[in-house]
């Protein structure tokens, strides 16, 4: 089985990270005055699962695509305001530009337990939004998607279909199986007319494995030359012969979803020529740009590293020729 896409080697510049903090996801936006990647990071003193209890957004900036993203502001921290749903984290930014403004899609939650399960259970999925890349956003007072019998909600990715709509693609957990995990995790297409929803929720499983609890997560949507397309990590062998590599679906309306195949493993091609295969590739988010095709994902190198970070990798593919 080969792999659809086809990444250059990670330079120096294609890793943005923080000292002393582990660093998460990375989606970025082009425009006139440059390049702006979004990101969530928490202090490492917690520890690599503090995702859930202590992550907040942040913004970067580099001038083109391929320069050193330089951090600028923690642009979107929980609330800190009791009785909101993104109180105490923020995680899981995905950036949309659309007529001039720009949508910060996220996960946020809260606890007043300060339990980890707690946190997690209490995921939902916001939006806020600003007249400029690195400007005040204004948060979604309320969450934009609720799933019926979802215990909780995350991964939000949103794009414009061909005939105007706004899709999103998001990770959701059924109330089936014994707290405090539940499950099964599932995921999920919900419609809107405008990029602040109201989002209509179909009740219709998305990528599907027989027997899968967990088959996969983190998805990101595209529309690319009049078809849908998603990126969907593989939590192990579920949809190729590639060990929790990135997978390429395909579709027409949002809802019924075709596999074409394995888009990328996590051996990655580093600067000096070697093949390093990191722990986790997750998180993917592609961007057109003017230099071409660029995939941000987060990277954990191994399963005792204490490090994590953003990695900015150069795509080719034929899915991407015009």
């Amino acid at each position: 089985m080969k792999l659809l896409f086809r990444a250059e080697r990670l330079e120096k510049n294609g890793i943005f990270s923080l000292p002393d903090m582990f660093v998460w996801c990375g989606s970025m936006v082009c425009d006139a005055s440059g390049c702006h990647l979004y990101f969530s990071a928490w202090d490492r003193q917690y520890g690599f699962d503090a995702w859930v209890t202590h992550s907040g957004i942040g913004y970067a900036f580099a001038p083109e695509p391929g320069a050193s993203y330089r951090f600028r502001s923690w642009c979107l921290p929980g609330s800190g305001i009791n009785g909101t749903w993104d109180r105490d984290v923020t995680h899981n930014p995905t950036i949309f530009k659309y007529d001039g403004i720009y949508y910060l899609y996220y996960t946020g939650n809260f606890s007043d337990s300060r339990n980890w399960w707690d946190h997690r259970n209490h995921q939902r999925i916001g939006a806020a939004w600003s007249n400029a890349p690195d400007g005040q956003f204004h948060r979604s007072a309320l969450p934009v998607v609720e799933h019926p019998n979802a215990v909780m909600t995350s991964n939000p990715s949103v794009c414009r279909m061909p005939d105007g709509r706004f899709l999103m693609i998001y990770k959701w957990v059924a109330a089936d199986r014994p707290s405090p995990f539940y499950g099964p995790v599932r995921h999920a297409a919900a419609f809107s007319s405008h990029p602040l929803g109201p989002f209509r929720v179909m009740e219709e499983d998305l990528f599907p494995v027989e027997g899968g609890d967990f088959p996969g997560e983190d998805p990101f949507v595209f529309e690319r030359m009049g078809k849908l397309y998603c990126l969907l990590k593989d939590n192990g062998r579920n949809y190729s012969v590639f060990s929790r590599a990135l997978i390429l679906f395909e579709s027409e309306d949002g809802i019924q979803w075709k596999r074409k195949g394995a888009a990328l493993s996590r051996k990655i091609t580093l600067e000096d020529g070697s093949i390093k295969r990191y722990c986790r590739l997750e998180r993917p988010q592609l961007t057109f740009c003017d230099d071409g095709v660029r995939l941000f994902c987060a990277v954990k190198p191994s399963v005792s590293s204490a490090e994590s970070f953003s990695v900015n990798l150069k795509i080719h593919s034929p899915l991407f020729h015009t």
